[in-house]
């Protein structure tokens, strides 16, 4: 189950890209099937800005003619994609059943406890979880 939020809405008209962002969706607009590029748009978008707003997600939208629910539902499948600010270092533990087996729970605990962090969030000392 997805648990991500996406808030795409009608709010992309003071939002701007780069030049390079901007070229870079103009050049995939002129090469055959232009929508295959998104998740490469998505990734420049969130290198630029560090997450993808709602505002960044409708200028996609509108950009590239794609609709912003299926934007939004590509954002949202791939685990690497952020709609809300992240930490400036990222902490990842393997939660998978070898992992969790293995010990990595406890490991995951013990990360909380030593950075007084909580799971998925990111902390105002700009030191984040994943």
């Amino acid at each position: 189950m997805n648990t991500k939020e996406c808030h795409c809405h009608e709010n992309a008209s003071k939002f701007q890209f780069p030049k390079e962002i901007d070229d870079y969706i103009q050049e995939c607009q002129t090469k055959p099937h232009p929508e295959s590029y998104l998740i490469n748009v998505l990734h420049k978008a969130q290198n630029h800005f560090g997450y993808l707003s709602p505002e960044c997600l409708e200028n996609i939208s509108q950009k590239m003619g794609i609709p912003s629910s299926t934007i939004c539902g590509v954002a949202s499948f791939y685990h690497l994609f952020s709609f809300r600010p992240r930490g400036k270092y990222r902490i990842a533990v393997c939660m998978g059943t070898a992992c969790y087996v293995k010990g990595s729970g406890m490991v995951l605990e013990k990360l909380k406890e030593l950075l007084e962090v909580k799971e998925g969030r990111s902390e105002e000392r700009r030191v984040g979880k994943e």
